[in-house]
């Protein structure tokens, strides 16, 4: 399922596992479907995602290992927290 909204793109898919996926995209503006992979009816956006998720999850693998995070309550320490953890990583 779409949704289209002033240059964004919801889009609701249900993986074969079962699970539902839900990605919302600000560069992909139609409702294109890619029939070459092997899971048929594939939204192109979840296609593309999958392509370039190497990244996303490096860098969240090594916000893992390299933490500077406490436990708190209070959510700008918890904002402040993750913009540390992205420049160490980035510096």
């Amino acid at each position: 399922m779409f949704g289209f909204k002033e240059g964004t793109t919801l889009v609701s898919h249900t993986s074969q596992k079962g699970k539902l996926v839900l990605l919302l995209s600000t560069m992909h503006h139609d409702d294109a479907i890619d029939h070459t992979t092997k899971e048929k009816n594939k939204p192109e956006i979840t296609t593309y995602y999958n392509k370039t998720k190497g990244a996303v999850d490096v860098v969240d693998e090594m916000k893992g290992t390299y933490s500077v995070s406490r436990k708190t309550n209070h959510w700008p320490l918890v904002i402040f927290f993750s913009i540390l953890n992205i420049s160490g990583i980035n510096a």
